[in-house]
C-alpha cells in the first residue's frame, strides 16, 4: 500500500471538453453521471482557464507548471519542449514513482518532448481520429524506459483520403460503417478513439506492486472533431438521414469558403454531447481499475481538459487561434482526501499551470521558478495574481494561407495574451498594441486585489517574456508531418 506522503496521482485530460456543459448541473448529470457524482465528492472548479487554445502548448504547460511564454513551446518559437525544463513525470520518477502515459492525442509523444519522464508511454496514430475502432487492444505507438519501441502504422498515402472527409462528412460516416463491418464490431459498441487506452493501463497497473506509487496520465480524444454518431452500428444504413453529418472543414470556414448554419450548430452540439457520455464511461473504467487494486480512495485524482471547443455558436468552429470563452474555459475536478476542503464548488480562478505545483506540494516538493501556484495556497484565501492564456496564431504552412488571401489569413494569425482576474478579462494584441477590456459577470474573486492594478502590469510582463519573431524555427520533420496528418497544416 502506498503511503500518504507518496500518494498515487492520476491526471486525466478530456481533450476538447469545455466548461459550458459541466457548468450546467442538469446537463452535466444527464450526460456524465459518473463524473457528476465524482464532482460532488471532490473540488469542482468552475473558473479554470487553459494556457493555450490548442494541444501542444497547453500540455507543455500542464506538465511543467509554466505558461507558453515561459516554456517557449508555441508556433512562434518551437514545438518541442526544451529537455532542460523539468516535468512533473520526471520529478516524480526521480522520487520512486512509476510513471505511465496513454494519450489518444498523438502530439503527446517523444517528438514533441511531452513523454519525457514517463517510464512507459503510449500515444495515438494520426488515423485514429478518423477511424473510430472500438476493439483495439494495443497502442499504435509505445515507448518504454529501456528504449524499446513499437509502432503500428497505416500507409501515409491514405492521409489525403481521410483528411477529405472533413469536407465531405458523409464519406467519414460511410468509411466507419465499412470498418465496423470488416472488423465485425457489435452493433452495441459505440465508436471510441483509441480504445487501446484502458487495456494498456490495466496490463501496466496490475504489474505494479502495491507499495509502488504511480503517476498515470491519460488523454482521451472522443470529444475532438471529426464526429460520428454514437449509435452507429454495422447493421445501420451508413447514409441514413439521421446520420448525415455537418461539414467539419474548419480551414474552409476560416478562409470564408463556408459558414456553419444554425442546423450545423445543432448537429455539432448533438454529436459533441454524445461524446461526453462516452468519455464519462471511460473515466469510470479508469476509476474502477484503481478500485480493483485498492488504490482509488487514497489517490489524488484530477480530471480536466487541455482546451475547450466551439461548435459554431459565435462563428468560431472548434479550437485554436481564438480567445473565446468556449475555447479557453475548461473543467477541473480534483479529488484529494488530504485537502482542508475536500468537496464543493470553487469559484477562484485556476490555471492548468497550477496542477504541477499542486501535485508536487502533495508529495512534499516545492515547485521553484514555476508560473503556477499550488492550489492549497489559495483555496481559502483567494488568488493574488491573474491566470492567463496565449494565442499563437497560424502555423506558417497552415492550409488557410493557401485557401484565402494573405490579408484574411493574417486576421487569424494574430498573437494575443489573455488575463483573468476577478470579474475582468483583458485580451492584449502586442503587434497591434490593442487592449480589450471585458467584464465577466459573477466570476471568481480577486483575492482582495484590484484587478486593474494587478492584471494590466501582469499581462505586459507576459508580453515582454513572449519570444515573438516572424518566421519560427523549423521543427523536426516528424513534428511537421504529425501536424499535417492531424489537420493543423
Amino acid at each position: 500500500m502506498t503511503s500518504p506522503e507518496r500518494p498515487d496521482i492520476v491526471l486525466i485530460v478530456l481533450d476538447c471538453v469545455r466548461a459550458r456543459e459541466i457548468a450546467d448541473a442538469e446537463t452535466f448529470s444527464a450526460l456524465m453521471p459518473f463524473l457528476h457524482r465524482l464532482a460532488g465528492e471532490s473540488l469542482n472548479f468552475t473558473n479554470v482557464v487553459s494556457p493555450s487554445p490548442w494541444t501542444i502548448p497547453s500540455h507543455a504547460s500542464l506538465f511543467t507548471g509554466l505558461y507558453p511564454w515561459s516554456h517557449k513551446v508555441h508556433l512562434k518559437a518551437t514545438l518541442k519542449l526544451n529537455p532542460r525544463i523539468p516535468t512533473i513525470a520526471g520529478i516524480l520518477r526521480a522520487r520512486g514513482y512509476k510513471t505511465f502515459s496513454a494519450s489518444a492525442n498523438g502530439f503527446v509523444c517523444p517528438d514533441v518532448g511531452l513523454t519525457r519522464g514517463f517510464t512507459d508511454s503510449h500515444w495515438g496514430a494520426w488515423w485514429e481520429k478518423y477511424l473510430k475502432i472500438p476493439i483495439l487492444k494495443r497502442a499504435p505507438h509505445t515507448e518504454h524506459r529501456d528504449g524499446s519501441y513499437r509502432a503500428i502504422g497505416i500507409p501515409k498515402s491514405l492521409e489525403p483520403l481521410l483528411a477529405a472527409t472533413l469536407r465531405h462528412p458523409s464519406s467519414l460516416n460511410y468509411l466507419n460503417w465499412v470498418v465496423s463491418r470488416v472488423a465485425d464490431v457489435e452493433q452495441s459498441r459505440a465508436p471510441v478513439v483509441s480504445s487501446w487506452i484502458e487495456p494498456e493501463f490495466r496490463t501496466w497497473l496490475h504489474a505494479r506492486s502495491q507499495d509502488e506509487p504511480i503517476f498515470a496520465f491519460f488523454n482521451f480524444m472522443d470529444a475532438h472533431e471529426p464526429y460520428v454518431p454514437g449509435d452507429f452500428g454495422r447493421n445501420r444504413e451508413p447514409l441514413a438521414p439521421d446520420h448525415r453529418l455537418p461539414r467539419m472543414d474548419k480551414s474552409g470556414q476560416m478562409a470564408g469558403l463556408w459558414t456553419p448554419t444554425e442546423e450545423d450548430v445543432r448537429g455539432f452540439t448533438v454529436l459533441y454531447r454524445e461524446t461526453l457520455s462516452r468519455l464519462d464511461s471511460r473515466v469510470r473504467l479508469i476509476w474502477e481499475e484503481l478500485e480493483s487494486c485498492g488504490r482509488a480512495e487514497r489517490a489524488v485524482f484530477a480530471v480536466t481538459s487541455d482546451h475547450g471547443q466551439s461548435l459554431g455558436e459565435d462563428g468560431v468552429l472548434f479550437h485554436a487561434q481564438v480567445s473565446d470563452e468556449s475555447v479557453l474555459r475548461v473543467p477541473l475536478i480534483l479529488r484529494d482526501p488530504t485537502l482542508p476542503i475536500k468537496a464543493g464548488v470553487v469559484r477562484e480562478w485556476v490555471s492548468l499551470v497550477d496542477l504541477a505545483p499542486t501535485f508536487l506540494r502533495r508529495v512534499g516538493i516545492e515547485g521553484t521558478d514555476l508560473d503556477g501556484l499550488a492550489i492549497q495556497d489559495f483555496l481559502e484565501g483567494g488568488r493574488p495574481v491573474p491566470v492567463g492564456s496565449l494565442g499563437d496564431g497560424l502555423h506558417p504552412r497552415d492550409v488557410v494561407w493557401k485557401l484565402t488571401s494573405k490579408g484574411q489569413a493574417s486576421s487569424w494569425n494574430q498573437v494575443w495574451l489573455a488575463a483573468y482576474m476577478g470579474n475582468k478579462k483583458l485580451v492584449y494584441y502586442p503587434e497591434a498594441g490593442k487592449l480589450i477590456d471585458e467584464q465577466l459577470p459573477d466570476q471568481g474573486t480577486a483575492g482582495g486585489h484590484d484587478p486593474d492594478s494587478v492584471a494590466l502590469p501582469w499581462i505586459r510582463m507576459a508580453s515582454n517574456q513572449f519570444a515573438y519573431r516572424e518566421g519560427r524555427s523549423e521543427d523536426d520533420q516528424a513534428i511537421t508531418a504529425r501536424l499535417k496528418s492531424w489537420g493543423y497544416v
